[in-house]
């Protein structure tokens, strides 16, 4: 799932991608709980805004079909070795997340 949003006036893509084991569940971490990674960027690129989907296993983006890795570079296709510009965020146990900010809302991806 990639998700596609705004914030301040900032398009952002959220990106996901399976296969990241947790570190907390087992002493051991390739024993853990898969609970896969997540990134967020700035969608825009060279004055473009980009759209991303899920292609299989891989994060493409609409508009020239460039294969893009979790950490925002592009691997393959004609924008190979561009990055978008990484978003601070923090990915947080939801818990903790909701006793301090009550209203945070929640997106989905399609």
């Amino acid at each position: 799932m990639n998700g596609q949003l705004q914030r301040g006036g900032t398009d952002l893509a959220a990106f996901f991608k399976p296969g990241t084991h947790s570190a907390l569940d087992s002493r051991n971490i390739a024993d853990s709980n898969e609970i896969g990674a997540a990134a967020l960027f700035e969608a825009n690129l060279d004055g473009t805004k980009h759209t991303f989907k899920n292609d299989d296993d891989k994060i493409v983006d609409e508009e020239t079909g460039s294969v893009w890795s979790i950490l925002g570079e592009a691997v393959e296709g004609p924008l190979a070795g561009k990055k978008l510009t990484p978003v601070v965020y923090t990915n947080s146990f939801w818990f903790a997340v909701t006793a301090f900010k009550p209203d945070t809302k929640i997106y989905q991806g399609q």
